[in-house]
């Protein structure tokens, strides 16, 4: 994923003016797609790189949401997986193909974000720490547009990521 596909769209514009000077515009009825982006490993002592478990959990994460992604002959592909994400196609804006890659960004971003955990729990700011990291990985999911749901699988993100907190060993 090189570029970005972000549109956003207002349909209604106010001026705002100071002794009637125009100031500012407010923008209202805001519309935005914006698909998702890869994000970056943290650096510490647990290196996924290095770590047959993290390995296996991005073999297994992708596996699943590829499966979820392409469809079968039970359940429907994205965007045709819910009346939500089949709204996408009447978005002028929407390229399938700004998705094709998220099963595998996904488990990445559970991988990360685990790694990140495991790193920062033990330090003095760990909950600061950890917390912004978690949200950086949830703005990088991207946003749909009104009518067309949640972004791709961050719902499965959030259950990968308390599946593998709660059963990581402590040390």
């Amino acid at each position: 994923m090189n570029g970005r596909n972000t549109h956003i769209s207002a349909k209604e514009i106010s001026v705002i003016d100071f002794c009637g000077v125009p100031i500012i515009w407010g923008f209202h009825n805001i519309d935005m797609y914006d698909p998702p982006i890869e994000t970056k490993p943290t650096i510490g002592s647990h290196d996924y790189n290095n770590c047959k478990e993290c390995q296996t959990h991005i073999e297994r994460i992708t596996t699943g949401l590829r499966n979820k992604y392409e469809g079968n002959s039970e359940k429907k592909g994205f965007p045709f997986c819910c009346p939500f994400h089949s709204n996408l196609v009447q978005n002028p804006h929407f390229k399938k193909e700004d998705f094709d890659e998220v099963p595998e960004m996904i488990a990445f971003k559970v991988v990360f974000t685990h790694q990140h955990i495991i790193n920062n729990i033990n330090s003095d700011n760990w909950y600061k720490t950890i917390t912004d990291y978690i949200e950086y990985t949830i703005m990088s999911f991207g946003q749909m547009p009104k009518g067309c749901g949640i972004p791709l699988y961050l719902d499965d993100y959030y259950r990968y990521v308390i599946y593998l907190i709660e059963n990581t060993k402590s040390s």
